[in-house]
Parts: C-alpha cells; structure tokens; sequence
C-alpha cells in the first residue's frame, strides 16, 4: 500500500521509536546498564545530582517549567474554543489540538505514567536498592512486594513532563506555517529528546530513578500521545480545515472575560497543583 506523503514523516517516526523501544528492551533487560549508571553517580552514600548545577536544574525549577508550559497554552486555547463569540472562530478551529497539548502534560504524563503506572510496577528506587533495602528489578516488571505504592521509581514522572514535549510534534503535524513547524520540530523533537534525555540523567543522578526509568517514559508519552492524536481524530479534522479558510473576528470588551477566566482557570489549578506536589518535586 502507497503512503499518503501527509502520512510518511509519521509512518517513519513510528518505525524509529519502535525500534529504539525493541532496542532499549534488549539492552535494559540482558545488562546491567541500569545498575552500573546508578553506581557511578554514587558519591559514598549519597549521590552527585543535588551538586551539579544542571542536574540540579533539570530538577527543579525546569521541570515545573516544563509542565508550566503545555498547560498555559493548551488549556486556555481550548477553554477559549468553546466561546461563540467571532474572536474566537479561529481557536475554535484548533480545539482538539489544544485538547491534546493539555492532556498530554496533566493526565498522560501528570496522572498515567505519574501515578497510574508507577502504582503498577512498583519498582524501587536506585537509592532504596543500592543501600540494600530492595532487590532489583528491570523496567516493566511487576514488583508484587509493593504493588500499589506510589512512591516508586517507574515509569520517571520527571522525565515524563518533559517528554511530553511530543504533544507539540503531534499538535502541529500538519501545520502549513513556518513557525508552527518551527515548534514541531524544534520544541515537539529537538526539545522533547533534548530535555527529555537530560532529565533522566539528572533523576538518575539524584539517585531517584535509574536511567531506564526516563527513557522509557519518553517512550510511552510517545505512544499515549500517538493514541490521543487518533482518539481525538486530529488527522481527520487536519483534512477538514484545509478546506475551510480561517476567518477572526476583532477583539470587544465582551471578549475581555472569557480571555481572562480561560487563563485564570488553568493558573489556579496550577497552584493547587504545586501546592500538593512541593512545586512538583515530589513527582
């Protein structure tokens, strides 16, 4: 069967995530990778990270950055899209796309990988194994003597909020504009590898996870993010605006409200967020 060309940069994209998944299993499972990169970041009995100015970084305040970021733009965008007011036509047009930026950080990273499957695989964490209270175990096995617990190292929730960065590869996989490619690409690849990768070092490095625990985030944010691009039949309404030319009406005072709750909206919950989670140190 002949690829759309609209459909080859996903098709291939699938194909290289897949075998670097196929890859990493191989490598994680049948090496002691995991263990010997939790070593060499142990400095007697503690660990390097707190330390070093950039792993340090990576853990907080960037990733609250990071989480800070998809959720101000995609939720006030879709909140704004519900408006029927003609300022709005032409977010209207982008709803499920900002749909898709928004879930990707609050619930696949923030509530799926965060807390749903870290609850499942109940792997302990580098520092928990290495001082001998644990036995160790390889990514994706289920560890039945903690199943439940939240607090455990896979998948990284760290690494999963940066990760999750792909939305924007997804969100603007059509997009005709230079500066949206620019986002799908600079931020939704280059950014999301980049950050993403330099985050499980730094989890690694601050004896929290071991390396496989980040890697393997990004790749189910890769997946869940390609499932919610699907569900939300992104393609097809893609196909569908092309033939619909945008058309904005001009900003009123009438509009002044909706911009303001659908930005108030997202800020409060935020902060309760934040408040919850020690500014999100605790993921």
């Amino acid at each position: 069967m002949r690829l759309n060309l609209r459909e080859r940069p996903m098709v291939y994209t699938n194909i290289v995530v897949l075998t670097t998944g196929i890859i990493m299993v191989g490598v994680f499972w049948f090496t002691n990778l995991d263990m010997r990169v939790a070593e060499r970041y142990r400095l007697g009995d503690a660990f390097v990270g707190p330390e070093n100015p950039v792993f340090s970084f990576f853990y907080y305040p960037l990733n609250a950055v990071l989480f800070v970021v998809p959720m101000m733009v995609g939720m006030p965008l879709w909140l704004m899209s519900f408006s029927r007011r003609p300022f709005f036509s032409t977010i209207r047009r982008h709803r499920r796309h900002a749909a898709l930026l928004m879930l990707g950080t609050l619930i696949l990273a923030g509530v799926l990988n965060s807390i749903i499957l870290k609850s499942i695989f109940a792997r302990p964490r580098p520092y928990v194994v290495l001082a001998g209270d644990a036995g160790f175990y390889r990514p994706f096995e289920i560890v039945r003597t903690y199943w439940g617990a939240v607090d455990m190292s896979f998948p990284s929730g760290h690494a999963s909020v940066a990760f999750a960065l792909f939305g924007f590869y997804f969100a603007f996989q059509h997009a005709p504009s230079l500066w949206r490619k620019l986002l799908k690409w600079g931020v939704g690849v280059v950014g999301a590898l980049t950050l993403g990768v330099t985050m499980s070092l730094s989890r690694a490095a601050y004896g929290d996870h071991f390396l496989s625990d980040g890697l393997f985030a990004g790749a189910l944010m890769y997946c869940w993010l390609y499932v919610t691009y699907h569900a939300l039949s992104i393609p097809e309404r893609d196909e569908r605006l092309k033939r619909i030319p945008p058309s904005r009406g001009q900003l009123s005072a009438q509009d002044v409200p909706t911009l303001v709750v659908s930005f108030v909206i997202p800020i409060v919950l935020l902060f309760v967020l934040f408040t919850q989670f020690d500014g999100l140190r605790s993921w």
